[in-house]
């Protein structure tokens, strides 16, 4: 899939520390749970969570400036609505940037699972002799 979007995000927490603070209330780390199976919109949001709609679109609007929701709009019954889904399947984050493994400490695997090909990233903890 070419336009597959990454599926981790890496957060260095000295220098994306803003991020971490969109992440720090537990209906915008639930929006994101709900979004990793399907897209939603703002309504669908609101009903699945039992919170008002004014808090789905707030808390869209810091996910999406935060980099972290991807959205788009389509066609509704009463005019448009906004479709969102994750863009990020994880998050980590690395409170040590200087021990974390640089691109040449990650070795990169695919494999076949019964009908499938899954992809993951080794990351390589310390020298091999």
């Amino acid at each position: 899939m070419e336009n597959e979007k990454p599926r981790t995000l890496i957060i260095d927490y000295y220098k994306d520390s803003w991020v971490l603070k969109v992440l720090g209330t537990e209906i915008r780390v639930h929006i994101l749970e709900l979004f990793q199976n399907q897209e939603l919109n703002v309504t669908e949001i609101a009903q699945q969570l039992d919170i008002p709609q004014s808090t789905a679109t707030t808390s869209i609007l810091a996910l999406e400036e935060a980099g972290l929701v991807d959205s788009h709009t389509a066609n509704g019954v009463k005019g448009g609505q906004k479709i969102c889904t994750a863009r990020y399947k994880e998050i980590f984050i690395i409170l040590n940037p200087s021990d974390f493994p640089k691109e040449n400490d990650v070795v990169e695997v695919e494999m076949p699972v019964g009908l499938m090909s899954v992809r993951f990233a080794v990351f390589v903890a310390g020298k091999v002799s």
